[in-house]
């Protein structure tokens, strides 16, 4: 008997968006093992946008009220941690259907990436801890993840899952003629606030930056704006725009550098990170700098592929 799984994933899938490799690269991974996964997600993400906050909300209900009359056809359901998921996970537990909830980090990243949802922390919390406690298993990215979400949620059924890097598309050889030329340091992915851009962007200005060596930076994100900015005042700075996900390693392995300088303001502290960026950058070959946090630290210092700042 195939086994079919429901993925639901209320972030947007498009190339360029964060979730964008972790999705496709999970369900094909599963459908090479001949598992059958249908992707449930909303409309376009710049569709949404137009439409304002009514409008995302409205997606994120509108593909789970296409979602739940179905459940019944699924042997498992997957599920991307989000709070506004809450009815499916309630659906999944009154039918009995195993459900898989895959966690990526704390509370906080919300309030750090939408500020105005501070004043309701604590119901967000409260429904993301009922969902998570109800799971039949949870997969983190972190052993410290793993352990935070256990004795934050009770519920024992925690697993570690690492994030990795698809080697047939990041490789060494890769390049793009559209590569820049000469020696640059290269961060690409979300331009989320936690993702060191103001680091960065600081760093070229400085006299420890090596002379002859401009900064590249691929993607988007709320951060985007800087980042334009910054590249339109200084001929240092070059922004590439987004590149599809597989282009991008063409850009990647020329580069001198890989940065993954995250600044989390805290809320990383406790749980790690994994950022597939990292294992995209090693697998091409680049030595790579990384901050002091958990998850990432260890590694680079383990396979000796960098500098840990």
């Amino acid at each position: 008997k195939t086994i079919r799984i429901a993925y639901l994933c209320l972030q947007s899938t498009q190339e360029g968006h964060a979730p964008y490799a972790h999705v496709n690269e999970i369900i094909n991974g599963l459908r090479r093992r001949g598992v059958q996964v249908d992707l449930f997600e909303p409309f376009v993400a710049d569709k949404a946008r137009s439409r304002g906050l009514l409008g995302r909300v409205w997606g994120y209900l509108s593909v789970q009220l296409k979602l739940i009359p179905r459940l019944n056809r699924y042997d498992a359901l997957y599920m991307r941690s989000h709070t506004l998921a809450a009815p499916t996970a309630l659906a999944a537990r009154v039918l009995r259907l195993p459900h898989v909830i895959e966690v990526n980090g704390p509370y906080g990243d919300l309030i750090t990436m939408y500020p105005w949802t501070r004043p309701f922390g604590g119901i967000v919390k409260f429904i993301a801890r009922r969902i998570r406690r109800d799971a039949d298993a949870i997969i983190t990215v972190t052993p410290a993840m793993a352990e935070w979400c256990s004795r934050d949620c009770g519920n024992p059924r925690v697993h570690v899952v690492p994030n990795g890097a698809n080697t047939d598309i990041f490789r060494p050889t890769a390049r793009d003629p559209q590569a820049p030329a000469g020696p640059y340091a290269i961060f690409f992915g979300a331009f989320s606030p936690w993702q060191g851009i103001a680091t960065m962007l600081a760093a070229v200005h400085l006299p420890e930056w090596p002379a002859g060596v401009r900064l590249v930076l691929a993607g988007d994100g709320t951060e985007r704006s800087k980042v334009e900015a910054a590249a339109a005042a200084s001929d240092k700075i070059l922004y590439v725009g987004t590149k599809s996900y597989r282009d991008l390693p063409g850009f990647v392995a020329p580069a001198s550098v890989g940065l993954c300088v995250k600044d989390d303001g805290g809320t990383h502290a406790n749980t790690g990170w994994s950022p597939l960026k990292l294992y995209e950058m090693m697998a091409v070959g680049i030595p790579v700098i990384v901050t002091n946090l958990p998850g990432q630290f260890e590694l680079v210092e383990a396979v000796q592929a960098g500098m840990v700042i």
